[in-house]
């Protein structure tokens, strides 16, 4: 049965049509699949051919003007400074704008769950601080102990590109005098959590689920426990077997203020639980009971 296109399926399609080298390129992202996430540099060449203005101003203007044409247009993931170009099934491409020195999230240096080639648009050239984790890092066990290590600076020229490793490399982005356009091709997220590092002493600080849905399976197991909704039980109980640990270990502090049988069971089976954290949490709560 052939799936029914949205409007923004259309709207994806128009730029294809519209952008012979945007389309090229998707083309060949497209045919790699879940492939994409191990072999993104491959597409490094195709990319590049995408950092330039003509295609960009295109693509702008096109927006502009569906934007004026249709008062229930709704723009593909766009939100703040970046736009989203195109988003496929294991990939998106968005547009940056590059105002000042940032530190990836409120003020910290952070590792990203994606993959990211960084091209610029320009005018200017981009610099970048360069940071790895060691090599005893794990993503799903976070440590405060942990620092990074400061590998050294970097430009990214117009017309160039940077390849950044998910959960591997930390990189904080400057542009020179004037606000710099780069375009991001990303892959989906391949870890679970994202990591905050202090910018002076380089030392993890804590740790954030890098899903939106993760954070929202949290939130919303946690409000339906405090409003006693006991049909939530069942569910609850399901995603104590969540693939993301902080996901089962919070269920299971949701499941305990409805349903102190099943929340009992699933800390019995925590002790077991493939993450040295929820175990050590598990014990710790059966120990207090």
């Amino acid at each position: 049965m052939t799936k029914k296109k949205n409007k923004q399926d259309l709207l994806q399609e128009m730029r294809l049509s519209t952008n012979p080298e945007l389309f090229h390129f998707c083309t060949i992202a497209n045919k790699m699949g879940v492939g994409i996430s191990t072999g993104i540099q491959s597409l490094t060449s195709p990319f590049e051919r995408l950092l330039n203005k003509s295609l960009l101003t295109n693509i702008l203007n096109q927006e502009l003007e569906t934007i004026s044409t249709s008062s229930s247009y709704l723009p593909i993931g766009s939100t703040g400074t970046d736009f989203v170009v195109y988003k496929g099934d294991h990939y998106s491409l968005t547009v940056k704008i590059i105002a000042n020195r940032n530190s990836s999230q409120n003020g910290h240096l952070a590792t990203s769950p994606n993959h990211h080639l960084i091209g610029v648009i320009g005018p200017d050239s981009v610099s970048l601080d360069l940071h790895q984790v060691p090599e005893s890092h794990q993503n799903e066990v976070f440590s405060k102990t942990e620092t990074l290590e400061y590998i050294g600076a970097f430009s990214i020229k117009p017309g160039c590109s940077f390849f950044i490793r998910a959960d591997q490399d930390v990189v904080n982005l400057s542009r020179s005098d004037t606000p710099t356009v780069a375009l991001v091709l990303s892959t989906h997220p391949l870890k679970t959590l994202t990591w905050l590092y202090a910018p002076a002493s380089l030392q993890a600080q804590q740790s954030v689920a890098a899903n939106p849905a993760h954070s929202r399976a949290e939130i919303a197991g946690l409000i339906l426990a405090k409003m006693r909704y006991l049909p939530g039980t069942e569910t609850l109980t399901r995603l104590t077997s969540h693939p993301a640990h902080f996901v089962r270990w919070s269920s299971i502090a949701s499941l305990s203020l409805l349903n102190q049988k099943k929340a009992k069971q699933a800390l019995l089976a925590a002790v077991h639980d493939s993450h040295p954290h929820v175990r050590t949490a598990a014990i710790k709560t059966l120990e207090t009971e």
